[in-house]
């Protein structure tokens, strides 16, 4: 094939996409995910996030090194108030948070007027394990 009719072949090609998109038979997205970026200064975290879930009810939470954060799609909550790093965090069964900081782990839940209350699972560990430094892998296992 000649340059020429290749060039017209390509032109006349990128015309036909482009009208058949216009009128609407061919889709104008190409299935690319939706994507928003949150900088750090519009949740008041740091600028690293080591770990995200999801839980039941939808609600995002975040494992970051002012604490955790959560995002209910229009609001963001900074629910752990003692600012220490998260550093794993996964969504368990009704709602339930488990994450793992430094020499500490716990969970958050919901109570009865929805907001979340830590529970600390350190205290229940033996003498002989802790110190354990950084959790960096938080695994709900049924």
């Amino acid at each position: 094939m000649s340059r020429q009719v290749y060039i017209k072949t390509v032109f006349a090609l990128l015309f036909a996409f482009s009208a058949l998109a216009s009128a609407g038979i061919l889709p104008t997205e190409l299935g690319l995910p939706y994507l928003t970026t949150y900088v750090p200064d519009e949740y008041d975290g740091m600028g690293q996030n080591w770990g995200i879930c999801q839980a039941e009810n939808g609600v995002m939470y975040l494992a970051n090194g002012n604490g955790v954060f959560e995002y209910d799609g229009v609001k963001w909550t900074w629910i752990d108030h003692e600012s220490r790093t998260a550093r794993s965090i996964a969504a368990g069964p009704d709602n339930t948070i488990y994450v793992g900081y430094h020499n500490e782990i716990g969970y958050w839940r919901p109570d009865s007027s929805g907001h979340m209350v830590y529970t600390s699972l350190t205290k229940q560990l033996s003498s002989s394990v802790l110190g354990f430094r950084d959790v960096w892998a938080t695994i709900v296992h049924d």
